[in-house]
């Protein structure tokens, strides 16, 4: 039997495909994986497989590399394998974003970052690369806020969307001001080892990045797919107080 992950990422590329009605140009053709000049001198490694349209751009969680889609338990299936048999596929670096014990890919930049900076250098590496549009975005947590507020911003970029366990602005909204600062310390867990290793890793700062996605335009109707797993988080609790990770 498949594992769990091994599940997802078939259930990842069906929900690909099943937004293929809403295709666009045809897609490059040849395979690609390396740095892209983004401009600004900073470039950003990507990477891109198969062929097919529209592309599929797979967008990681925070301090999520384009390797987080190529990992399957056993022998079991990739997302990035899975829905390259059927159309072009690309993922991408962040900054900041490791690669196993290796630093990302992507020139770094000050942390933290934002989504609203997460989308414009996506915006400015699929033109540098020069990916078809429109696509398919796929953001796994932070990687859906990330990819919401692109559809709101560049909209003819986009001709659907796959949300998966997609961290949301309501997660704030539906806590009082003491919650939020007990939350946004479960977001970011304790990194004070992996930032004495690799000062430029990933951060997010939610608070603006939550202001951002409700200052965006409207998303216009486009198909869209939403897929979540519930695991539960509160029997971990007592032992993030226990290690003074929570008050």
């Amino acid at each position: 039997m498949l594992g769990t992950r091994n599940k997802f990422a078939q259930r990842i590329a069906l929900a690909c495909a099943a937004l293929f009605a809403a295709a666009g140009q045809a897609a490059v053709s040849e395979d690609f994986a390396g740095l892209v000049d983004i401009g600004g001198g900073r470039k950003m490694y990507l990477e891109c497989r198969g062929t097919g349209s529209p592309t599929v751009v797979l967008v990681a969680g925070l301090k999520g590399s384009a390797e987080d889609w190529n990992i399957a338990k056993g022998s079991g299936p990739t997302v990035f394998a899975e829905v390259a048999k059927f159309t072009r596929v690309c993922a991408y670096d962040r900054p900041g974003t490791p690669v196993g014990e290796k630093p990302s890919r992507s020139n770094p930049v000050p942390q933290p970052t934002t989504a609203g900076e997460a989308v414009a250098d996506l915006h400015a590496l699929m033109r540098a690369a020069g990916e078809a549009r429109p696509c398919v975005l796929v953001g796994h947590s932070y990687g859906g806020l990330v990819v919401r507020l692109y559809a709101s911003s560049y909209p003819e970029d986009v001709s659907g969307l796959v949300l998966v366990d997609a961290l949301t602005e309501g997660l704030r909204d539906a806590e009082t001001p003491e919650q939020w600062a007990i939350q946004r310390k479960l977001m970011e867990g304790d990194i004070r080892e992996s930032l004495a290793l690799y000062p430029a890793l990933e951060r997010n700062d939610p608070d603006r990045s939550f202001d951002q996605l409700l200052a965006a335009p409207p998303m216009r109707p486009m198909p869209l797919i939403v897929l979540s797993a519930d695991h539960p988080w509160g029997p971990l609790v007592p032992g993030f107080i226990a290690d003074g990770l929570l008050p």
